[in-house]
């Protein structure tokens, strides 16, 4: 349709978005609903018909050949749905390759070769972790690479106070910095967008929002937290006795003879047995 040049990259950007200064501003593929799709895509037209002669025909072009492909695959409520961040704030994949990078580097070393057998990768990632968990208790004693905030100088152990500990002093000092929960984490910049631009979110939902949880939709997040909520309701919720870890039975409404057992780890982790929905 002859747009080029200056036209076209301010075309893509009401389409897409664009980033001015310090602000997002956002574009159709933003929008938050139907409703105000339709009156974004509408209101372009004008704007668009004074930079280009051609505009309307382009405008035209897009209801006919891509309005519904971003009605149903991208604007901003179906990339919650998808687990694809918190608009308008862009998606990433950084963090989960980093991830993968370093258990590629890892098993490389380790193995001396990129690609390994099933068994062989998961006791390579159980050696990995082993790894990074004595790394991070080494945080302890004042040592090691990593070193822990002020607000955890409590935890510090002196090495000539280490010297005179028992073995079991010094598990229990160790496994105080795995009692650390997602709560005291760092919020990212993600997650703190996330929780401006949602307000009417219900507090539970914002804290785990802001607590770095950007890879579940706010819709599900909050089904989730409703569902839990209505549950702990109905006051049938028992706490199992004698357990290694603290551990819940919850009633199960699809399977009402066999109840969910929720155990709940020192380090944050939580694992539902036989949970078909969900599980963390």
């Amino acid at each position: 349709m002859g747009i080029t040049g200056e036209v076209k990259k301010t075309i893509v950007s009401d389409i897409f978005g664009r980033k001015a200064e310090d602000a997002f501003e956002r574009g159709l593929s933003d929008a938050e609903d139907l409703e105000e799709f339709a009156v974004m895509l509408n209101s372009v037209l004008d704007k668009w018909a004074i930079l280009h002669p051609n505009a309307e025909q382009f405008h035209s072009w897009f209801i006919s050949n891509k309005a519904k492909q971003f009605r149903e695959s991208v604007i901003s409520s179906v990339r919650q749905r998808a687990g694809l961040g918190c608009p308008p704030q862009k998606f990433t994949t950084n963090r989960s390759e980093r991830t993968n990078g370093v258990i590629q580097d890892f098993i490389k070393r380790e193995c001396g070769k990129d690609k390994v057998d099933e068994y062989t990768f998961a006791k390579s990632l159980e050696k990995l972790i082993r790894i990074q968990e004595q790394e991070l208790e080494m945080a302890v004693l004042s040592k090691g690479g990593y070193k822990l905030r002020n607000q955890y100088s409590h935890i510090l152990v002196d090495p000539q106070q280490w010297d005179k500990m028992t073995d079991g002093q010094k598990t229990t000092a160790l496994s105080r910095i795995h009692d650390i929960g997602i709560q005291d984490v760092l919020p990212t910049s993600v997650s703190v967008s996330g929780a401006q631009w949602s307000n009417d979110l219900p507090p539970v939902v914002k804290d785990i929002v802001s607590a770095g949880v950007d890879w579940i939709s706010t819709d599900v997040l909050t089904k989730i937290v409703s569902s839990a909520e209505e549950t702990m309701k109905k006051g049938n919720i028992a706490e199992l006795a004698g357990a290694t870890h603290q551990t819940i039975v919850v009633p199960s409404k699809s399977r009402p003879i066999n109840p969910h057992v929720v155990i709940m780890f020192p380090n944050g982790k939580v694992e539902c047995r036989d949970c078909p929905e969900y599980s963390s």
